[in-house]
């Protein structure tokens, strides 16, 4: 499966961003200042490697698609569970689900130049990740990721990182099923502009 994207309104065809991709995970933009973009999203390698990719948009052309951490995740299948970003200015954050070295998480990695680089992801899961995640970032720099957990206490989850990276305790939100049709968690940030508690819907 190939990706490909397009400026909607703009003359030309479609641009080739990536030559081979998961079938079946979503995809994942985000857009700051200056026309420019980051796009994230599942790699496939022709050994079945499927690790977390990002391409940047710049003015009017996409950069090759590069790893953003290097997982080493091989699984001969799509996941369906592709990876979540978010931004602030020039500031991003991904969150997505691997399972590389039979060690199923959740990671998220942030970027203080819109992803020209990405600092070593941490890892936010109780020991049972299912994945699906989602996230959103706050005016302050945290980063809100929500994500489906397993185990004994099965449920959809939420956490804040710091600016400074500081892992803050999950909340679960609610009880959830353990299979595939529990569903995809999607957040938004509804308010975050005074001195009122920020408001978030998921």
């Amino acid at each position: 499966l190939r990706l490909f994207a397009r400026v909607v309104g703009a003359a030309g065809p479609d641009t080739l961003v990536d030559a081979s991709v998961c079938d079946c995970c979503h995809t994942g933009l985000a857009v700051f200042p200056y026309d420019s973009a980051l796009l994230t999203y599942r790699g496939r390698t022709k050994d079945e490697i499927r690790d977390i990719h990002v391409a940047a948009w710049d003015r009017n052309q996409w950069s090759p698609g590069r790893v953003l951490n290097a997982d080493d995740w091989r699984i001969n299948g799509c996941p369906v569970n592709g990876p979540r970003i978010t931004s602030a200015g020039g500031q991003a954050a991904v969150v997505w689900f691997t399972a590389a070295d039979n060690a199923p998480r959740v990671q998220v990695s942030t970027s203080p130049d819109a992803g020209r680089r990405f600092l070593i992801p941490q890892r936010i899961d109780l020991g049972h990740a299912l994945g699906r995640p989602d996230t959103c970032m706050l005016r302050d720099g945290s980063v809100l990721a929500a994500w489906l957990e397993g185990g004994g206490t099965p449920g959809l989850y939420l956490r804040r990182i710091s600016p400074s990276g500081e892992l803050f305790a999950p909340v679960r939100l609610a009880i959830t099923k353990g299979g595939r049709d529990g569903g995809y968690p999607r957040m938004i940030l509804v308010k975050d502009y005074d001195a009122t508690p920020a408001q978030v819907i998921v």
